[in-house]
């Protein structure tokens, strides 16, 4: 029961972690489309290089940009700030990614941990039911009665089994037995009967 909660916990959290990957993909996948938007519209406005350095005009004063320069500094912004998301998102995953990982192995150790108790378990039972088996076996054979069988390495399930075959085999045999005694009994009294009206017959009257 224990293995296989543990089994079933580390599907959950592979589940959930396949779960949030898609999710964080679809965002980037947005934030992907919404940045080259943003690149569009700031070469749409002439800003087709990041650099926000211009020459201003005779009648523009050195404090005061022009309004399509404006524009592009405010879309490079926009852009830088989406670009810092991107890169806090990926962290985010990452380190998400990292956690799951460390569960998904600690789920593996438990799991190892308790199959090897149940195998170290199994194998205990198993050598105590041998040397019950052949402390028994001694037991008879200074008693003075026919030495009990040899412990068997099957599992108890396969032992049952085993008891089980041979059990039915020995009814069959026995079964088989019967049906010839009865066979034979039939036999016998089919031919007395048989007999019986063959030494009742009336002889032929002479003439």
């Amino acid at each position: 029961a224990a293995a296989a909660r543990v089994a079933a916990d580390s599907t959950s959290a592979a589940k959930q972690a396949e779960e949030r990957r898609a999710i964080a993909a679809a965002e980037q996948e947005s934030l992907n489309a919404k940045l080259e938007t943003l690149r569009a519209r700031r070469l749409a406005l002439g800003g087709g290089s990041s650099q926000r350095s211009y020459t201003p005009s005779s009648t523009a004063t050195a404090s005061t940009p022009p309004p399509a320069l404006s524009r592009v500094a405010a879309t490079e912004d926009e852009e830088n700030d989406m670009e810092r998301s991107m890169a806090a998102m990926r962290e985010r995953l990452a380190e998400e990614r990292r956690q799951m990982q460390e569960k998904i192995e600690a789920r593996k150790a438990e799991l190892a941990a308790a199959r090897d108790a149940k195998a170290a378990e199994r194998k205990a039972k198993e050598e105590e039911m041998r040397d019950k088996f052949t402390s028994e076996r001694r037991a008879s054979v200074v008693d003075g009665g026919s030495p009990a069988p040899a412990f068997s390495s099957l599992s108890p399930m396969e032992e049952a089994r085993a008891q089980m075959a041979a059990r039915l085999e020995a009814e069959r045999a026995e079964l088989a037995r019967k049906l010839a005694e009865e066979r034979a009994r039939y036999e016998a009294e089919k031919a007395r009967i048989a007999s019986a009206r063959t030494n009742q017959t009336p002889e032929p009257a002479s003439t």
